[in-house]
């Protein structure tokens, strides 16, 4: 130490523009008391350590699952470092994915009131905002605008030729009916043809519409051969049905199908001016479209859809749609004076029908009768054919002229864009990174049928190096399961009935991947997890009281999933009905179903009598994309676990390589991801740490 502060009074010396002579004489003289100057020390802001040494843990916690702990670990930094925004953001985020919204956009609203945030936060708080008030009341949106677009042909390839129909599929991509081409094409999300099916030997005979059957295949209509033919989805043909003529069973010009209950078959004939049904294996049932009473009969029979016990028929030349029942009696007219020439029908969203109006796309609500424009396309050489609801909420429209499938997008959406989460980092194998995305559109749907050229990551505005993307967890099947059971007096005589749903639960889920039984009790607790036996004693010894907490039990089942690798997550309420008294004593409904919803959980419930639910069940049913089932159902409850596995997620895994240098896994690292699908995108800005060296 001495050496430094003779040092640095020279230094000093000779900065005071006196010379090394004059110095030493200084020293030397009787005259001079020697001055020791000692070095400034830096100084400390304790408060900023005390704060950093909360924060770290605060975000390793929260990139394992443990919010509750995160939360504390935010809060004990942000009392120390008040006004920090990045903790104040942290702790937002913990809120969030605790089911804490009010608090999270209470901490991101300060940081905007402070003229600090980005526009980023700016638009995500919105997006939760609005997502919590109103707006989450809302009726479906009625206007859309152009967001994307299929073409038939681009650079000189043709993909597929003047498009009749269209069948959206669970991973994004679509199936486009090619009348012009002979075959069926499978577009993904990105407009790439995928596949092509070109039905029997010698190809389709211009194929116009198909029923998707799943994995056993398509139905589709042949506007020329007349005649239904069914396919396997590698397009090899294993049955059809049909012939040419006007006699029953026989078909002219079948165009538009439908399935309806019973997996019976509808087809609209244009040459014969009629609708004939068949039953799932083409035998013949009947045929209606004569004139009949009030019914002044079919001149241009088109589009057709049957949804709760009616069957609604689009007539091009009437300008109108024709109801009637599932036996062919004619009901009403629907719509008149406000049609061009309609033509396919389907369903866009509850008691609201989608019609394809040769220059437009409209909508029918079936309880006021009344008619809204959704697109216009009055203004081009266009003729829409078929307008659907896709896998991610858009609506898909069919133009046969042409050539292209047009991808519309509700405007609110197209302002909000997609609510990008990064909701886990893993940096354990450091520099190579994983994370874990959710893209959702801004009603909590998940967005499926990304790929590597949907999503970009950046570090500090460069692009991430080595990134590969992982894919979607939409791969993995497997699901994690909570059966939660409720415990109130009421259930008790029910006891029997709860073993046999947890014990059919347990059989359809067959150990791909984990499932526990949890009470919920005044003390919740899990019982027994991943043993089939262990999981019948417990729900066999269950005990009933009147201090049941069903939002302490709903918490546990939630918080055994949420670090779980498997996306596709679940609790099942196997219950009586309705909670007692006591159900929200401690989170509120809105709480519980926002923590379900925000970290990818569905709610499903399990019924012991085919009476409806509570409207609190209702509410968390609805809210997380889950269901109500009653126990003694013809099919029984085992579709709840299939329900569970072929649930879109909506998350995808990538990785890179980082670039920065960690300060020992002490430095907050940052990381952006951003996602896009045609005009529509989202972004979101998160950090991680590294692990810590010694």
């Amino acid at each position: 130490m001495a050496v430094f502060a003779l040092s640095f009074t020279l230094v000093a010396a000779a900065q005071e523009g006196g010379s090394t002579a004059k110095a030493d004489a200084a020293a030397k003289s009787p005259k001079a008391a020697p001055k020791a100057v000692q070095p400034q020390q830096p100084v400390i802001d304790m408060n900023r350590a005390y704060a950093d040494e909360q924060f770290r843990p605060g975000v390793v916690a929260y990139q394992r699952g443990y919010f509750n702990d995160a939360v504390l670990q935010f809060e004990k930094a942000l009392s120390y470092k008040s006004d920090d925004t990045l903790i104040k953001y942290w702790l937002g985020r913990a809120y969030y994915r605790s089911g804490l919204e009010a608090n999270a956009v209470d901490q991101w609203q300060s940081i905007i009131d402070a003229g600090k945030a980005t526009a980023l936060l700016q638009t995500q708080t919105e997006i939760i905002r609005n997502r919590r008030g109103v707006f989450a009341e809302m009726a479906p949106p009625e206007r859309f605008v152009q967001s994307g677009e299929y073409p038939g042909r681009a650079g000189g390839n043709l993909f597929f030729n003047r498009p009749s129909s269209i069948a959206p599929q669970g991973d994004g991509s679509c199936w486009i009916i090619a009348y012009g081409s002979n075959e069926l094409v499978r577009v993904d999300l990105n407009g790439l043809a995928r596949e092509h099916l070109r039905g029997p030997v010698g190809g389709f005979d211009r194929p116009f519409d198909a029923l998707d059957l799943g994995p056993s295949g398509f139905y589709v209509s042949e506007f020329m051969a007349d005649r239904i033919v069914r396919t396997s989805r590698e397009g090899a043909v294993l049955a059809s049905f049909g012939s040419k003529g006007m006699g029953d069973g026989q078909l002219l010009g079948p165009q538009y199908l439908a399935q309806g209950d019973g997996g019976y078959i509808y087809v609209t004939e244009y040459g014969n001016r009629r609708v004939s049904k068949f039953d799932a294996d083409g035998n013949f049932i009947f045929s209606f479209g004569q004139a009949t009473g009030d019914f002044e009969g079919f001149r241009a029979p088109t589009g057709i859809v049957e949804y709760k016990g009616r069957v609604y028929v689009a007539d091009s030349f009437q300008k109108r749609l024709a109801v009637f029942d599932t036996s062919g009696n004619f009901i009403s007219y629907l719509a008149e004076g406000f049609l061009a020439a309609p033509e396919g029908i389907s369903v866009f969203s509850d008691d609201v029908l989608l019609i394809a109006d040769t220059k437009g796309v409209k909508t029918l609500d079936l309880a006021t009768e009344t008619v809204r424009t959704l697109a216009d396309f009055s203004k081009s050489s266009s003729r829409i054919t078929r307008a659907v609801v896709g896998t991610n909420g858009d609506v898909l429209a069919v133009d046969f002229d042409q050539s292209r499938v047009v991808v519309l997008s509700d405007v609110t959406a197209m302002y909000s864009g997609f609510l990008v989460q990064t909701e886990r980092i893993r940096s354990d194998a450091y520099p190579t990174v994983t994370l874990e995305v959710s893209v959702q559109d801004r009603f909590h749907r998940p967005i499926a049928g990304l790929d590597s050229r949907n999503f970009l990551v950046t570090e500090k505005g460069k692009d991430a190096a080595a990134y590969q993307f992982l894919g979607s967890a939409d791969a993995n099947t497997d699901s994690d399961v909570s059966i939660l059971a409720d415990d109130t007096l009421a259930m008790g005589k029910y006891r029997a009935d709860l073993r046999k749903a947890t014990m059919d639960l347990v059989a359809a889920h067959a150990g791909r991947g984990n499932i526990r039984f949890v009470t919920s009790g005044r003390d919740p607790a899990v019982i027994a997890e991943n043993d089939p036996t262990g999981i019948a004693k417990a729900a066999a010894s269950a005990t009933f009281s009147q201090n049941s907490r069903f939002d302490l039990g709903l918490r546990l089942a939630s918080a055994s999933l949420v670090s779980a690798d498997a996306r596709r997550r679940a609790v099942v309420f196997v219950t009586q009905g309705s909670p007692n008294d006591k159900a929200f004593s401690r989170y509120s409904m809105s709480e519980l179903a926002a923590y379900l919803a925000n970290n990818g959980i569905r709610f499903y419930a399990i019924t012991m009598n085919n009476a409806p639910p509570s409207a609190a069940i209702t509410y968390l049913c609805a809210q997380t994309g889950g269901g109500v089932y009653y126990l003694y159902r013809p099919e029984g409850i085992a579709p709840v676990i299939e329900d569970i596995r072929t649930a879109k997620t909506g998350t995808y895994y990538m990785q890179y390589t980082a670039s920065f240098p960690t300060d020992f896994g002490k430095r907050y690292l940052e990381v952006s991801v951003q996602a896009f699908v045609g005009k529509r995108s989202g972004r979101d800005d998160l950090g991680y740490f590294a692990p810590l060296q010694f």
